[in-house]
């Protein structure tokens, strides 16, 4: 038999990677190798041989155990929270847009685009059963912005308007779905940055379930059939499920909601098994208003795929999410622009008199009944306090923003003021001192965005806005006591997508927090309300950032949907 045939056959019997077979016959076909003719360096030759050989063993072993590692990382790697990231196109991160916002710096907000706001969620209560588009009463508007009264505006749609075909067509990159009932202060306050900043429109529940006739066409047509393609935004889980479970949703509708949900104070049905999978499996992205939401969606979307067979988890496995932050109105950049027409700097000197201000939605709540309580054991060491309860309902109407208004503690000779928005804003943004242990109503939002020292609690969400002492006050807790190091949820799977959970306080430890407030210097209690205006802005500028690139995602994926080129999308590395 020939040489190099018994040499490659020996090599196959001992087990050699097929990848390594030509290299080690090539290295025995050099010259200068011993050739095993000769009786003297047989031996040689096989000890040569048998070295070799078990070089090349040892070198299997280890490429099979590089191979092993490589795809082990690649297992983990795709486990890894961060991947389930939004992705979004890289043409937006470079634009000039972006980077203007982005590179701001200490700037703020425009003071027009804060009135917008302002104007807009005034809007969505008012006017609670109509189509709202995000350029009601916008910068620029002079119809509307001079006088912005939307229950006499064109802007907004009724049903029954004869433009209604012709406006609901002009589809948008994302549309926003928000019932009547559920155009409320929580509501109407939380979606207000999200309708602005992607330039969206709010929609009712009638608009799911009218028919259009089109003359044009001769037939009559649906929104899902106008606008198949164009993801909805819902701002509840629960409004989720009422509606993209339905027979006439869209399959290449896509589906986005945001987390965790506002507390509508409205009884709902049993939530299914699994409530959070089920939400899941129908979510395309999950923008997060807090970093804990983001975190928390992320490693649920870890565990079920690791847990699920391949199948299952393929329905979850390319939901994505995105940390959002959050922009609110400002009640101190309203006033002074309905007042005066321009901004104006607080008065710093606000801060050597110290008067706390508090304003709730519902008097009888657990955080209000404890501020009074606050106030009433501590008469005399305590400063006077104001207090602002919303109207919701007057004359059968919705709220328009009027509040009632009382020094607190009074005599039977107080009475009870009744303030307009611009008064209230007005009284309540020249404050400098606000008492909001919690973030269940606007009292914590409002009082940040007018720069002032806030009082609240150490707990989530709270301690996401107010996350250093440089930035408020804060009194400890049951969740302070939690090492902020460990990874771990605060509620189960099934509540991840709902309202956080009440923050569990001592009333004793609420009232030495703003006992404490005495204690500060006037320059520390300045700074403290720099910071606090300084993170309201930062805060704001990274929702807009957020909403650019959620825009650009679904512009991306309507021209994928068309046919079109894709784009390269990348993970955006902001860090507030």
């Amino acid at each position: 038999m020939p040489r190099g045939q018994s040499l490659g056959a020996l090599i196959v019997r001992v087990g050699l990677p097929v990848s390594l077979q030509p290299f080690l016959l090539q290295t025995m076909a050099k010259k200068g190798a011993p050739s095993p003719l000769k009786p003297l360096d047989s031996t040689r030759w096989l000890h040569s041989l048998g070295a070799l050989l078990l070089t090349a063993g040892a070198c299997s072993v280890m490429w099979e155990l590089a191979a092993l590692h490589a795809q082990h990382s690649l297992f983990t790697d795709e486990l890894r929270p961060e991947l389930f990231t939004l992705a979004v196109p890289a043409s937006v991160i470079n634009s000039s847009e972006w980077r203007a916002i982005d590179s701001s710096g200490n700037a703020e907000i425009s003071s027009d685009d804060l009135l917008h706001l302002s104007f807009l969620e005034a809007a969505c209560q008012v006017e609670n059963n109509t189509v709202l588009p995000w350029t009601f009463a916008a910068p620029g508007d002079a119809a509307d912005r001079s006088f912005p009264n939307p229950q006499a505006s064109t802007s907004l749609l009724h049903r029954g308007d004869p433009r209604l075909l012709q406006q609901l067509k002009q589809c948008p990159d994302v549309d926003i779905y928000l019932p009547s009932w559920a155009r409320g202060p929580a509501g109407c306050a939380a979606i207000v940055g999200p309708l602005k900043y992607l330039r969206s429109r709010l929609l009712p529940d009638w608009v799911m379930q009218t028919k259009l006739y089109d003359i044009a066409t001769r037939k009559s047509k649906s929104y899902y059939e106008l606008c198949p393609q164009t993801p909805m935004l819902f701002l509840s889980p629960d409004h989720l499920l009422k509606t993209v479970t339905t027979a006439s949703w869209p399959n290449e509708k896509p589906v986005y909601l945001m987390a965790p949900s506002v507390d509508f104070n409205t009884k709902t049905s049993p939530r299914p098994a699994n409530f959070t999978r089920t939400v899941m499996e129908l979510t395309d992205v999950v923008l997060c208003r807090t970093m804990r939401c983001d975190q928390d969606i992320k490693h649920f979307l870890m565990r079920q795929i690791k847990d699920s067979d391949e199948e299952s988890s393929e329905l979850i496995k390319n939901t994505r999410v995105l940390y959002t932050s959050q922009v609110t109105v400002d009640p101190a950049n309203f006033a002074r622009k309905m007042l005066d027409g321009d901004a104006t700097p607080q008065n710093a000197a606000g801060f050597a008199y110290t008067r706390f201000a508090h304003t709730t939605w519902r008097v009888s709540s657990k955080t209000t009944q404890d501020v009074f309580n606050c106030w009433k054991g501590h008469k005399k060491e305590l400063p006077p306090l104001d207090v602002y309860l919303l109207r919701a309902i007057h004359e059968n109407k919705q709220n328009d923003g009027t509040r009632y208004y009382k020094p607190f503690p009074g005599d039977s000779d107080t009475k009870v003021q009744v303030l307009d928005a611009v008064k209230f804003s007005k009284k309540f943004g020249e404050a400098s001192f606000f008492i909001c242990p919690t973030a269940a109503d606007d009292c914590l939002d409002l009082a940040r965005a007018s720069g002032g020292v806030v009082v609240t609690a150490d707990a989530y969400p709270m301690n996401e806005v107010v996350s250093s002492h440089s930035e408020g006050v804060t009194f400890p807790t049951q969740q302070s006591a939690l090492h902020q190091t460990e990874r771990r949820s605060l509620v189960s799977d099934d509540y991840l997508l709902l309202p956080p959970p009440p923050a569990n306080y001592r009333s004793s430890d609420l009232c030495s927090a703003v006992l404490k407030i005495s204690s500060l210097s006037l320059s520390e209690r300045k700074n403290i309300g720099v910071q606090t205006r300084r993170r309201f802005h930062e805060d704001a500028k990274y929702f807009m950032l957020s909403m650019m690139e959620l825009q650009a995602f679904a512009h991306h994926t309507r021209r994928l949907q068309d046919g079109q080129q894709e784009e390269e999308l990348v993970q955006s590395l902001r860090h507030r």
